[in-house]
């Protein structure tokens, strides 16, 4: 602990001098700062409770990163930018660093995670640091923190290349069969729908928007936590879905004794924020997730089946706050699909596409009253929205989804997720055949910042300039 008790001292001397020193990679500040984030991360890969969503970065352990931060790094002009991005992944290393503690089994005490945040902040905002700032920004550039989610070497051992024709027959009879579902009307035997259990959030104004711009040099939409419940209420969706068993209710995932499960007894949206980048806009993504107790075989060898099942759906928001378009995932990552809400956008060609993709337009539906999601038994596919009312409703509650990588349970705090991002007992038999794909675990369920989903290309959920791929502004 020695050297905790030394950055916290040269932490405080900074703090009493008008501007804190000026100091290099060679400084003992610098390799303390250092030292002490790479001692925490050998006690958190060592216990095995690593956060795979949010990596740290290799040169700067003390700072975490998404997809979308990381290709923000390549955008910034000046320190004013720096200063604003490294302070944003210094924050949530901090978030990320106490939710990792408070799964050990004896828990790290407040000293050192207090260190490594105010060094963290330091390198981040301190005037004076803006040749390092530099340094560490070419080097994110460079190396990002987040790598894909593929394996080259099972790529090319199961010869993916050759192989890529049949998955986009395969792909595309599923898209088919998906567009033919989503045209027809449906109307489930027996179904439970379920609806936020408060009144939809009055909108915010579009001039909240431009001020939530404005206050960001780098020009991401800032926002209180207050308003940001307030937009995750305003575009919590309706769900109406065909129930054939208790694996087609809706819950909220537990864990006990190592196991995890889903519980139907409280139902549960875990929102999460985000952001991407279209058309070399920052655009705010609203993520939704709702959970499944399993998906139940259909025949004696079934290679989709497991336990647990889940659906991610996200809104994005124009600069203005309004619905410029929806997308869906199951939380393995397959099923992707677009649906486009504003005429503010249209379908690049089909021929600059490498991964194949499953485009709905549903401009015509009226966004600000909300959407209503019709879901299949079993399969859990999104065959239907629309602005229906329903009736009787299951009401479910909104939760941050930071609350699954501490779960209470008999053992202590427990992420759902391992240091993979896999949950454990959720695979799939389909990870048997579809190796050649690079993915690893096909079709089990998976942690945010994890979801690859491509089966032809190299494409993930968060990649940040993912929708730059599929579609482009109507021309002025």
């Amino acid at each position: 602990m020695q050297r905790v008790f030394l950055l916290l001292t040269l932490l405080s001397l900074a703090a009493c001098q008008s501007s804190p020193p000026a100091f290099t990679s060679n400084d003992i500040y610098w390799q303390e700062c250092n030292a002490i984030a790479e001692e925490f991360r050998d006690q958190i890969e060592g216990a095995d409770v690593v956060n795979a969503g949010f990596p740290h970065v290799d040169s700067a352990p003390f700072l975490h990163s998404t997809r979308f931060y990381d290709a923000l790094a390549h955008e910034v002009t000046d320190d004013s930018q720096a200063r604003e991005l490294l302070s944003t992944m210094a924050r949530l290393g901090d978030r990320i660093r106490r939710s990792e503690n408070a799964n050990l089994t004896s828990p790290d005490n407040a000293n050192r995670l207090n260190a490594i945040s105010q060094c963290s902040l330091v390198v981040a905002n301190d005037v004076s640091q803006a040749r390092l700032r530099q340094q560490l920004l070419t080097e994110i550039r460079a190396n990002p923190a987040v790598k894909d989610h593929y394996s080259s070497a099972a790529q090319w051992l199961g010869l993916l290349p050759l192989l890529r024709p049949v998955f986009n027959w395969r792909i595309a009879l599923l898209h088919a069969e998906e567009q033919s579902w989503f045209a027809a009307e449906e109307s489930f035997d027996s179904s439970v729908s379920y609806e936020f259990e408060d009144e939809r959030a009055a909108p915010l104004a579009a001039s909240s928007f431009n001020a939530a711009y404005a206050d960001s040099a780098l020009h991401l939409p800032t926002f209180s936590d207050a308003d940001m419940v307030k937009l995750f209420t305003r575009f919590a969706p309706k769900l109406t879905v065909d129930t054939q068993g208790n694996k087609d209710y809706l819950g909220t995932p537990t864990v006990e004794n190592g196991s995890a499960r889903v519980d139907t007894q409280q139902v549960t949206s875990f929102y999460l924020p985000s952001y991407t980048r279209f058309a070399d806009r920052n655009l705010l993504q609203l993520n939704y997730v709702f959970w499944f107790p399993a998906r139940e075989p259909r025949a004696w060898i079934d290679l989709y089946s497991g336990q647990i099942d889940s659906l991610i759906w996200r809104v994005t928001l124009d600069e203005s706050g309004e619905v410029l378009l929806y997308d869906s995932i199951h939380s393995c990552g397959c099923y992707h699909k677009y649906y486009l809400a504003s005429k503010a956008i249209l379908n690049r060609a089909s021929t600059e596409r490498v991964e194949p993709a499953n485009i709905f337009n549903v401009s015509e539906l009226r966004h600000e009253e909300g959407l209503h999601l019709l879901v299949t038994s079993n399969e859990h596919y999104i065959v239907g929205l629309n602005n229906a009312a329903v009736e009787e409703a299951r009401s479910y509650s909104l939760v941050p989804y930071s609350q699954l990588y501490n779960l209470d349970s008999s053992d202590g705090a427990r992420s759902l997720f391992a240091s993979d991002g896999i949950i454990d007992g959720s695979e799939r038999l389909e990870r048997l055949t579809l190796w050649p794909t690079g993915i690893n675990n096909v079709g089990a369920m998976r942690q945010w910042g994890t979801h690859a989903t491509g089966f032809v290309a190299r494409q993930h959920f968060d990649d940040a300039t993912l929708f730059d791929r599929y579609f482009q502004p109507v021309p002025d």
